[in-house]
C-alpha cells in the first residue's frame, strides 16, 4: 500500500503516543555545490522508471516505532555485477569465551589467520583486536547485549573465499549486518563517468519514490588529475552512493577507471543477508539509473589493476 508523506508522519505519531514530539522530518532538496559539471538547461531528461529502492515498514524499536527501510534487489539483475567491498556485523556470543570463539570462527570459516589484541576497546565495546590485513573485532561491555562486532575492510573482503559460506554462517549464528558496501568498477569509464553521474542526477536518474536525493561533489575539480567524486545521499541517513575516479585517485592522471560504491548502514534500516549473495542486484536496485549494471565483477582483477597503477606511479618517481 502506498502512503503519502503526511499519512506516514501521522502513522508514526499515532504509533508512539508516549513520544508526542516524534516527527518525520522531510529534508529539502539541495543543489550540488562547487563547480557545475553540466549546465542543467542543456540536458534532456532521461525516461528513467521511478521506483522505490527500499520498502519502508513501521516497526517497533524498543519503546518507539520507527520507519525501517528494507533494500530491494532488482529482479533479473546480474547478482555478480558488484562485489562486497566492506562488511560489518554483530553476532551473539558468550562473553566468557567471546574472543576465543570469534578468533576460531574467523580462522576456520572466514580464512583469516593472526588476530592481535589491541590495548583499547572500540565503539563502546570493552576490548578489541585486529584481524591481520583484514579488519577488526570487538567484544565485551555491559551495553553491547552480549554481541561481538566484526568489521572486514576492503582487503579483508577480498580474502573471503566464498560469500555463500559467510551467508550461511551469519544465518546460523543470527548475525546482524550493520554495514555492507557493494561496489562496481567501470575500468574503461565507458558506461559511467563523473560528468555522466551529474547529468543523471539532474535528469532524475537517482530519484526514488518521486524524490531527488541530495548530492555534492568533492575532489580535484580544478586540476582534474587526482580524481573527482560525486556523492549521492547522506551518510547520516545510512545510504550513501559514491561515484569516483578510482584510477586517478590511485595516481594515474589519464585513467578512465570509475568506481560506483554504495555504503549501506543499519541505521533505521535492515540489511538483508541476501545482499551477500547478490550484491549486484542490490546495487542495481539502489537507484533507477544503475539498473544497467550487468558486467561480471572479479575482485582479484580489480586488486591487480590497482597494484599495476601503483607500481607504474612509483616507477615514474
Amino acid at each position: 500500500m502506498t502512503h503519502t508523506t503526511n499519512e506516514i508522519a501521522d502513522a508514526v505519531r499515532g504509533a508512539c503516543p508516549a513520544h508526542g514530539d516524534s516527527r518525520l522530518v522531510i529534508r529539502e532538496e539541495r543543489v550540488p555545490t562547487g563547480i557545475p559539471l553540466v549546465a542543467p538547461e542543456s540536458l534532456v531528461a532521461d525516461p528513467f522508471p521511478d521506483f522505490e529502492a527500499e520498502i519502508y515498514r513501521l516497526e517497533a524499536r524498543g519503546e518507539r516505532a520507527e520507519l525501517i527501510a528494507h533494500p530491494v534487489p532488482l529482479n533479473g539483475a546480474n547478482p555478480s555485477a558488484a562485489y562486497i567491498d566492506w562488511c560489518a556485523f554483530t553476532v551473539p556470543a558468550s562473553q566468557d569465551f567471546a574472543f576465543g570463539w570469534i578468533a576460531h570462527e574467523l580462522q576456520e570459516t572466514f580464512g583469516f589467520g593472526l588476530i592481535a589484541k589491541r590495548k583499547t576497546g572500540l565503539y563502546g565495546y570493552k576490548e578489541s583486536a585486529l584481524i591481520e590485513d583484514g579488519g577488526l573485532v570487538a567484544w565485551g561491555g555491559k551495553n553491547q547485549r552480549g554481541t561481538v562486532y566484526v568489521s572486514l575492510n576492503a582487503l579483508g573482503c577480498s580474502r573471503i573465499r566464498s560469500w555463500s559460506t559467510i551467508h550461511d554462517w551469519c544465518s546460523k549464528h543470527n548475525a546482524r549486518l550493520t554495514r555492507v558496501d557493494p561496489a562496481h568498477d567501470d575500468l574503461q569509464g565507458t558506461a559511467m563517468s563523473i560528468d555522466r553521474a551529474h547529468a543523471l542526477w539532474v535528469s532524475g536518474g537517482f530519484n526514488g519514490g518521486g524524490r531527488r536525493p541530495s548530492a555534492h561533489p568533492a575532489g580535484d575539480w580544478w586540476g582534474l588529475t587526482k580524481g573527482r567524486t560525486v556523492y549521492v545521499g547522506e551518510r547520516g541517513n545510512g545510504k550513501l552512493l559514491r561515484i569516483y575516479e578510482k584510477g586517478k585517485q590511485l595516481g594515474d592522471p589519464t585513467s578512465a577507471w570509475v568506481r560506483i560504491e554504495l555504503a549501506l548502514h543499519s541505521k533505521s534500516r535492515v540489511i538483508p543477508l541476501d545482499i551477500l549473495l547478490k550484491p549486484g542486484a542490490y546495487l542495481a536496485g539502489a537507484y533507477p539509473c544503475l539498473a544497467y549494471l550487468s558486467a561480471e565483477q572479479c575482485k582479484i582483477k580489480i586488486i591487480r589493476k590497482a597494484a599495476t597503477i601503483s607500481f607504474e606511479r612509483r616507477s615514474k618517481c
